[in-house]
């Protein structure tokens, strides 16, 4: 499957959430946008921001392309980095492996 290398950042709102229940979120508030294939492959959390690392499959980055990579997540409007190059994930548990990137 190829996937697009994404990252987020999360409102304060969401700052000490767990991934998941954000994932959900963006997907319950989002019409079109599917979350099931949406592999977390980093979380950073500095002074002040929390920055996430996420494999997503090719349609959820048609999808999200067609909203200008912008979602709501709670009352706020966030916006996915799309990092340069896609990645051809190998065996059923690919996109789980390595830290994801310092910020």
């Amino acid at each position: 499957m190829r996937t697009t290398r994404v990252l987020l950042r999360p409102p304060d709102t969401f700052a000490e959430r767990d991934v998941k229940q954000i994932i959900q979120r963006i997907k319950v508030q989002n019409k079109g946008i599917r979350t099931e294939e949406w592999r977390v492959v980093g979380d950073s959390r500095g002074k002040g921001f929390r920055t996430i690392a996420l494999l997503i499959d090719d349609l959820s980055a048609r999808s999200l392309q067609q909203k200008d990579w912008k979602v709501f997540l709670g009352a706020d409007k966030v916006m996915f980095k799309v990092l340069t190059g896609k990645k051809e994930a190998k065996g059923a548990g690919a996109g789980n492996e390595g830290p994801g990137p310092s910020v």
